[in-house]
C-alpha cells in the first residue's frame, strides 16, 4: 500500500511541474486554434487530466509490477523504477498532445465578413 502511495505522489508531483510549466503556452495555442473561448477552456483542462492520469496510470501498471508488501519505499532501485514510469507516463501524455496540436491549423483564421460601415478591429494592411 506504501508503494502504491509513493508512486501516486511521484506521479502527481511530475504531473503538476508539468501542467505550471506549459499552463501558459498552452493557452495561447489553444486560444489560437479553437474558435471560442470555452472550447479553449475544454481542451486546457482535458490535457491537464491527461498530463495528471497517464503517468499515474503508467505507475500502475509498469512502476508497481515488482512491488510487494515488504518492499521499502526509499529503496533506490524502487524509487528509480517509480520514477521512471511516471516520466515515461508524462512523455507518452506530452506526445499525444503535441501530436494533437500539430495537427490544428497553421494560419490565422479566416476573417468574417464584415458588415456594413464596420472597421476592422485590426488593419492586416501592410503600408506602404
Amino acid at each position: 500500500m506504501r508503494a502504491l502511495v509513493v508512486g501516486i505522489l511521484f506521479a502527481a508531483v511530475i504531473s503538476t511541474i508539468i501542467v505550471i510549466a506549459i499552463s501558459g503556452p498552452l493557452h495561447a495555442v489553444l486560444s489560437d486554434i479553437c474558435d471560442s473561448e470555452r472550447r479553449s477552456r475544454f481542451w486546457q483542462i482535458f490535457t491537464g487530466l491527461m498530463l495528471y492520469l497517464t503517468p499515474m496510470l503508467a505507475v500502475i501498471v509498469f512502476g508497481l509490477d515488482n512491488a510487494s508488501d515488504d518492499t521499502g519505499v526509499l529503496e533506490i532501485g524502487f524509487l528509480r523504477h517509480i520514477l521512471g514510469s511516471a516520466l515515461a507516463g508524462a512523455f507518452a501524455a506530452l506526445l499525444g498532445i503535441a501530436l494533437q496540436l500539430t495537427r490544428g491549423p497553421t494560419s490565422m483564421p479566416t476573417r468574417a465578413p464584415s458588415r456594413g460601415g464596420e472597421r476592422p478591429l485590426f488593419d492586416t494592411a501592410i503600408p506602404r
